[in-house]
């Protein structure tokens, strides 16, 4: 009788030894997806903050370039004294214009980042 309680209790120890290697596996596996996954987002991340700042440096190289065409021509049209003041009002405006054109670029960037970020819900 008191070998085959010390056969049993044997045996109960092996499959609780066997449970806990296994259920450490499961965990090890799920940990080991949970990096991988995390290491995945967090590239994807990467990526777009690094085409998001492409395209907002692009939109704003235009915008400058635009205001830079438009004061040219502005000065080459009006050269004489009384134009001046009107190309000093003008480049105010298009500075404006440029202001504008930033600050709806960084709603559109705080836009796109919310969207973004939804979509990792």
């Amino acid at each position: 009788m008191r070998a085959k309680v010390a056969e049993m209790r044997e045996m109960s120890f092996k499959q609780q030894t066997e449970i806990r290697e296994r259920v450490r596996q499961e965990y090890d596996d799920l940990i080991q997806n949970l990096f991988n996954s995390t290491f995945q987002l967090k590239n994807k991340f990467d990526e777009f903050r690094g085409e998001l700042h492409d395209d907002v440096f692009e939109k704003i190289n235009d915008t400058r370039r635009e205001a830079f065409k438009c004061m040219s021509t502005v000065r080459q049209k009006y050269s004489n004294k009384e134009g001046q003041l009107f190309v000093k009002v003008y480049k105010k405006v298009v500075y404006f214009k440029v202001n504008i054109s930033i600050s709806l670029l960084k709603l559109q960037v705080e836009f796109c980042f919310m969207n973004k970020s939804a979509e990792f819900k």
